[in-house]
């Protein structure tokens, strides 16, 4: 789900810095004997305007984001996993029984990495929960 929006701001930062760049260059080097030194200053412009439109978006977007992010209902319960398939699945089986038969929210923190991530994290209070096996901690 974060692949899609990642490839658009890469999209569009190229883009901006690719006109950027063509603005920052200079007049002169612009210049063939089919454009005239109006032309060039009339794109300068319009790239100006266009970058700051951008600009804009992308700060609002971003905005608009980390507003919905802080206002997102919170979960009661957070289950996190280590990395590996058996406790991938186990988190989520967690997770769902909790759902189910209490009503709470269950957020899931999949793949954090190994014991000592999962441990530090359950430490931390990052997460409420994770399945490992007797002796591993």
């Amino acid at each position: 789900a974060g692949a899609i929006p990642a490839c658009i701001l890469a999209l569009s930062v190229d883009y901006i810095l690719g006109r950027v760049e063509q603005l920052v260059t200079p007049i002169a080097t612009q210049l063939s004997p089919t454009t005239d030194r109006q032309a060039v200053i009339g794109r300068h412009r319009r790239s100006k305007i266009l970058i700051a439109s951008l600009v804009i978006l992308l700060v609002l977007g971003g905005g608009y984001a980390g507003i919905r992010q802080a206002f997102a209902p919170k979960a009661d319960v957070v289950v996190g996993t280590k990395d590996f398939t058996e406790n991938i699945l186990m988190g989520h089986m967690m997770a769902e029984i909790i759902e189910d038969h209490t009503g709470l929210n269950v957020e899931r923190r999949i793949n954090l990495g190994g014991t000592n991530v999962a441990f530090e994290a359950l430490k931390s209070k990052e997460i409420d929960l994770y399945l490992d096996y007797t002796g591993t901690v």
